[in-house]
């Protein structure tokens, strides 16, 4: 639980720091002033003020945030009060000009999306990443069952290890996912297999079993012991080239 919790938190951090992020690169590259950039919330732990903008890691290591100068309604400098970190430049010192408040609606509306935008690149870059790592799932080529589970819906209707599922309800079905998608569309009736058993085709009633929020079907597929594809520079590739 704890752990999972953690993960969810670094998570969530990622997508907010990149978020930030968005919003920090844009104004830079619009003229805005951009006071600090910090990783985490609170007290800052590490500083550093390069060029106009302090960069900071923060005591509370949730997300992060981006300081604009000028960041008031009325978009009028303010002083900055006792205690404030010495580091940041303080709104008085800065042009009006290069305040968030104070530039144009086109260009507070580019910084605001920049945010979300950055999120949506976030999301594409981690789904390459998992196809070029795990390569590309396919649903198991087959509609013969491979493990029946005692006790089951499958089990209590006869059905056999071996067996290939043809169709449901007169609806052909060439592999497992639409097998599967098949069932959960009928998963409140009593649906027809068609199955060949040995070259014998016959008709299976069939019902599922809902316990809570789960649909048990009780049979697995047969999965192949030979190799269906081969991601090319994998290592399996690489060692059937040598």
């Amino acid at each position: 639980m704890l752990i999972t919790i953690l993960a969810g938190v670094f998570i969530l951090s990622i997508v907010i720091i990149v978020h930030e992020f968005g919003h920090f690169i844009v104004a830079k590259k619009l003229g805005i002033f951009v006071k600090v950039f910090s990783v985490g919330f609170g007290r800052k732990i590490l500083k550093k003020r390069v060029g106009d903008t302090v960069y900071a890691i923060s005591a509370l290591p949730f997300g992060g945030y981006v300081k604009f100068a000028g960041e008031s309604e009325d978009g009028e400098a303010k002083e900055a009060p006792r205690g404030q970190d010495t580091d940041e430049i303080d709104d008085s010192e800065i042009d009006p000009g290069k305040y968030f408040i104070n530039k144009r609606p086109l260009v507070r509306s580019a910084v605001v999306f920049a945010g979300p935008f950055f999120n949506y690149v976030l999301a594409v870059v981690i789904y390459i990443a998992m196809f070029a790592i795990q390569g590309l799932r396919l649903p198991p080529a087959t509609t013969a069952i491979g493990q029946i589970t005692p006790d089951s819906p499958a089990d209590s209707v006869g059905l056999m290890v071996q067996d290939k599922i043809l169709s449901i309800d007169d609806v052909e079905v060439a592999n497992w996912d639409q097998i599967v998608d098949a069932i959960f569309e009928r998963r409140d009736s009593v649906m027809t297999f068609s199955v060949d058993r040995g070259g014998e085709v016959m008709a299976i009633d069939f019902k599922c079993r809902i316990e809570g929020n789960r649909i048990r079907i009780g049979f697995q597929p047969m999965i192949p012991n030979s190799i269906g594809q081969i991601k090319r520079g994998g290592p399996a590739y690489r060692s059937f080239r040598l």
